[in-house]
């Protein structure tokens, strides 16, 4: 039962950090387009 709780919790932290790696990847594109443009 622990094991699972715990393979859930990491499994929770994987997936906000993708969603936290894949924003940022956003935000840079985003500026480079602009610098680009600008």
């Amino acid at each position: 039962m622990a094991l699972l709780a715990i393979c859930k919790e990491v499994s929770v932290v994987w997936m906000a950090l993708l969603i936290v790696c894949k924003t940022v990847l956003l935000i840079c594109k985003l500026k480079l387009k602009k610098s680009i443009v600008g």
